[in-house]
Protein backbone atom coordinates (compact mmCIF):
# COMPACT_ATOMS: atom_id res chain seq x y z
CA UNK A 1 0.00 0.00 0.00
CA UNK A 2 1.85 3.64 -1.10
CA UNK A 3 2.50 5.55 1.81
CA UNK A 4 0.62 8.52 0.93
CA UNK A 5 -2.72 6.54 1.17
CA UNK A 6 -1.80 5.44 4.41
CA UNK A 7 -1.15 9.19 5.83
CA UNK A 8 -4.14 10.04 3.94
CA UNK A 9 -6.42 7.56 5.71
CA UNK A 10 -4.43 8.38 9.23
CA UNK A 11 -5.94 11.48 8.71
CA UNK A 12 -9.54 10.58 7.88
CA UNK A 13 -9.37 8.64 11.15
CA UNK A 14 -8.28 10.93 13.50
CA UNK A 15 -11.10 13.50 11.32
CA UNK A 16 -13.56 11.11 12.53
CA UNK A 17 -12.04 10.77 16.01
CA UNK A 18 -12.34 14.61 16.41
CA UNK A 19 -15.70 14.79 15.03
CA UNK A 20 -17.37 11.58 17.33
CA UNK A 21 -15.64 14.12 20.10
CA UNK A 22 -17.78 16.86 19.83
CA UNK A 23 -21.13 13.87 19.36
CA UNK A 24 -19.78 12.35 22.69
CA UNK A 25 -20.62 15.11 24.37
CA UNK A 26 -18.17 15.24 26.82
CA UNK A 27 -17.63 11.55 26.95
CA UNK A 28 -21.59 11.01 28.40
CA UNK A 29 -22.43 9.35 25.80
CA UNK A 30 -21.19 5.47 25.15
CA UNK A 31 -21.36 5.15 21.02
CA UNK A 32 -19.68 8.29 20.10
CA UNK A 33 -16.95 7.74 23.27
CA UNK A 34 -16.42 4.59 21.86
CA UNK A 35 -15.77 5.93 18.15
CA UNK A 36 -13.38 8.21 19.46
CA UNK A 37 -10.44 6.16 20.87
CA UNK A 38 -10.91 3.45 18.43
CA UNK A 39 -10.44 6.47 15.61
CA UNK A 40 -7.82 7.94 17.92
CA UNK A 41 -5.90 4.62 17.58
CA UNK A 42 -6.21 3.51 14.36
CA UNK A 43 -4.81 7.25 13.65
CA UNK A 44 -1.97 7.06 15.56
CA UNK A 45 -1.53 3.36 14.67
CA UNK A 46 -1.47 4.40 10.39
CA UNK A 47 0.69 7.15 11.54
CA UNK A 48 3.61 5.26 13.07
CA UNK A 49 3.25 2.75 9.80
CA UNK A 50 3.44 6.29 7.56
CA UNK A 51 6.70 7.16 9.81
CA UNK A 52 8.22 3.88 10.28
CA UNK A 53 7.91 3.37 5.98
CA UNK A 54 9.27 6.57 4.83
CA UNK A 55 11.15 8.90 6.46
CA UNK A 56 11.66 11.15 4.05
CA UNK A 57 7.46 12.24 4.39
CA UNK A 58 8.47 12.45 8.13
CA UNK A 59 10.96 14.61 7.40
CA UNK A 60 9.00 16.53 4.60
CA UNK A 61 5.71 16.80 7.08
CA UNK A 62 7.95 17.53 10.64
CA UNK A 63 10.98 19.50 9.50
CA UNK A 64 9.64 22.78 8.86
CA UNK A 65 7.30 23.34 12.09
CA UNK A 66 9.76 21.92 14.22
CA UNK A 67 12.68 24.50 12.70
CA UNK A 68 10.20 27.30 13.12
CA UNK A 69 9.43 26.21 16.96
CA UNK A 70 13.43 25.97 17.53
CA UNK A 71 14.45 29.29 15.95
CA UNK A 72 11.84 31.32 16.91
CA UNK A 73 12.18 33.37 19.49
CA UNK A 74 10.07 36.54 21.10
CA UNK A 75 11.39 39.98 21.65
CA UNK A 76 12.29 41.22 25.00
CA UNK A 77 9.83 43.47 25.53
CA UNK A 78 10.38 44.31 29.34
CA UNK A 79 12.18 47.90 29.67
CA UNK A 80 16.13 47.76 29.77
CA UNK A 81 17.68 49.86 32.66
CA UNK A 82 20.60 51.85 30.63
CA UNK A 83 20.62 54.79 33.08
Amino acid sequence: MPVYLILFLAVMAETIGTTALQASQQFTRLGPSVLVVVAYAVSFYLLSITLRTSSSIASRVLSPPCLCCVTWRPRNTSPSSSA
